[in-house]
């Protein structure tokens, strides 16, 4: 989905997003900043967008993601908006220039750099200095908003509708692997079925390649004798097959091999021997604390 630009989908989206544009417009002027409040449903999901919401300083544009808010008080995101806000005055005060790369396409490990007062700094997100200076003034201008009274305490307390966003925690389980383990951790995706299921789904495919008009000859399927019409409905059907009979792999965990049990394994028997040890991920629900912005 695009970063800005969203269709509301009830009334009290269409009254948040009038209030936290209220919000941005106080505080910007406040600041003595140019700032445009837009807002998005940006979700290129896995470990990306974890982010409530981000500045675009080529365009001026300060945006709220509504699809990492759900579940979220309008209060909780005044403290995005002080957040976007600061990086607003960074680069209108030449605090911050040069700034180069995304942690919402990276989240806490994004590699980031910049010029900062005047220094070159390239280093993670987390720990770039233009970021640890608004996570320190965010609360500020959040309470300085509040403190305005341009937003009523019954609008402060409103809740953006929507189910709130899960996620698998695969970097802090993997991470409990490798502190507890005494060897290198060899990681393989997890299979939906075991080996013995893989086995008959290779026998079944084999049956219907055959159905299909294949010949196996010398471990190679070939068209045998069929026009080249024939042949390319052929082809789409062996690439259907494939696909059907294809392993799936699970989302919600990976499979492993220690060191020790990687070097005893042929090359070969690798995957499926991993099957044997699963590191199941835990679905946690995405908290303000989580958010990369």
């Amino acid at each position: 989905m695009s970063i800005i630009g969203i269709q509301t989908r009830n009334q009290s989206e269409t009254q948040i997003m009038e209030i936290c544009t209220r919000a941005n417009d106080w505080l910007a002027k406040k600041l003595n900043v140019v700032s445009t409040q837009e807002f998005g449903r940006q979700c290129n999901w896995g470990k990306d967008a974890f982010h409530g919401g981000l500045w675009m300083n080529d365009t001026k544009q300060s945006v709220l993601n509504f699809r990492n808010l759900y579940g979220e008080k309008v209060i909780d995101m005044l403290r995005i908006i002080g957040h976007e806000l600061r990086h607003a005055y960074q680069h209108q005060n030449n605090m911050l220039t040069d700034r180069k790369g995304s942690a919402t396409k990276g989240g806490k490990n994004a590699i980031l750099s910049g010029t900062w007062n005047g220094a070159s700094w390239t280093g993670f997100y987390s720990d770039a200095p233009w970021e640890i200076d608004a996570r320190a003034y965010e609360q500020e201008y959040k309470q300085m908003i509040i403190d305005s009274g341009i937003i009523s305490e019954e609008e402060l307390n409103m809740v953006l509708p929507g189910d709130r966003v899960t996620y698998f925690n695969e970097d802090q389980k993997k991470k409990e692997l490798n502190d507890s383990s005494e060897e290198a951790i060899h990681y393989f995706e997890a299979a939906t079925i075991s080996k013995a299921q893989d086995d008959k789904n290779g026998e079944l495919r084999k049956k219907a390649i055959v159905n299909a008009g294949f010949i196996l000859k010398n471990n190679k399927w070939s068209y045998g004798d069929t026009s080249r019409s024939e042949q390319l409905v052929m082809q789409k059907t062996f690439k259907s097959l494939k696909k059907e009979f294809a392993v799936k792999y699970r989302n919600d965990a990976l499979a492993y091999l220690t060191d020790s049990q990687y070097k005893n394994t042929a090359k070969k028997d690798r995957f499926w021997a991993a099957q044997e040890n699963i590191l199941q991920f835990d679905t946690v629900e995405l908290a303000m604390s989580d958010l990369s912005i």
